[in-house]
């Protein structure tokens, strides 16, 4: 379908003498091509292929998938393929510059105080010294909503630990200091750091979390 787009096809599901129409006008400029021209708009019917297949396949990369590979590969566990896919190498020449070492990749958490949990993508010593947690999204930047996520995660985190996927322990109580969010929905990957005391985010963590309770009693009682 995309190889015909230039060609003046549209989808079937567009009103037809709108198709008709969009169709009509395309014809009538293929036919004042020159030789070289009409090759030329072949070529691009083939690029808009091809590209089309490019980004599909370039979509269906499980990046959260591809990101835990990379990090548990630096934590030096034993992985037989180190080939990474290009759409997280703005985040691996990060981390060269800036990782000390990598603490957990894909770490479970939960805090029974607040009764909360969630998976956390990674933790990092960084070269500075501090720890970082670490959370990537899909998103062309970061918001809000994200760093209390992360502050989610920290309070659960300094509760209990962290868990791998079958529940066992992986007994870290890490002293977090920064938050880092990833937004690979950016053209430019570059890294949203906390703008508050992180402290200041997990009293808004508790604060939705005491909100969302507050409705869940009242929706009871109707």
């Amino acid at each position: 379908m995309k190889a015909l787009e230039p060609l003046g096809f549209t989808p079937t599901k567009i009103a037809k003498p709108k198709r008709l129409l969009s169709s009509i006008a395309k014809l009538g400029i293929i036919k004042k091509l020159h030789s070289e021209e009409w090759l030329e708009l072949l070529d691009k019917c083939y690029r808009n292929h091809k590209d089309s297949l490019d980004k599909s396949a370039d979509k269906g990369i499980d990046l959260h998938a591809e990101l835990e590979r990379y990090i548990k590969f630096c934590m030096n566990e034993k992985l037989d393929d180190i080939d990474f896919n290009e759409r997280i190498q703005q985040f691996i020449e990060w981390s060269d510059k800036n990782v000390k070492r990598f603490l957990w990749s894909e770490a479970y958490c939960y805090s029974e105080r607040l009764w909360t949990g969630g998976i956390c993508d990674a933790g990092a010593l960084l070269n500075d010294g501090t720890i970082a947690l670490i959370d990537f999204k899909s998103s062309r930047e970061a918001f809000l909503g994200h760093f209390l996520q992360c502050s989610g995660y920290d309070i659960a985190i300094k509760e209990n630990g962290i868990f791998d996927k079958d529940g066992l322990s992986q007994g870290i109580l890490p002293d977090i200091k920064r938050y880092i969010i990833f937004p690979f929905g950016a053209k430019d990957l570059v890294p949203w750091e906390n703008k508050l005391p992180i402290e200041e985010y997990k009293k808004g963590f508790e604060s939705a979390t005491q909100l969302y309770k507050l409705m869940s009693l009242e929706k009871k009682e109707d």
